[in-house]
């Protein structure tokens, strides 16, 4: 019973740093866009690899409600707290010791 509460906490713990990581990925590609930064740059290139899977469908879906305005960073912002004040809690209660 002990491995298997480690492991849920420990997942938890691990889940939590890659969203917040995740996060400051968003923030950094948003800032940046605002900025003529070639696509092509090797920042950039690393940006848009690791932040488009997300924010491509919520554009897809946004796009005809908001036209050129682009609220997906902020969307996907907000989808990853919820993931951080719902799931992360369960996953560190479930590793909790009685």
């Amino acid at each position: 019973m002990f491995v298997i509460k480690q492991f849920f906490y420990s997942i938890g713990v691990i889940l939590n740093f890659v969203l917040n990581v995740y996060i400051w990925l968003i923030l950094i590609y948003a800032i940046l866009s605002w900025f003529r930064i070639s696509p092509y740059h090797p920042l950039m290139r690393l940006l848009i690899a690791l932040v488009m899977p997300i924010l491509r469908p919520i554009r897809r879906l946004l796009r005809p409600y908001f036209g050129p305005i682009d609220l997906s960073p902020m969307i996907a912002i907000l989808f990853i707290w919820f993931l951080q004040l719902f799931l992360v809690p369960i996953l560190l209660r479930a590793g909790q010791y009685p």
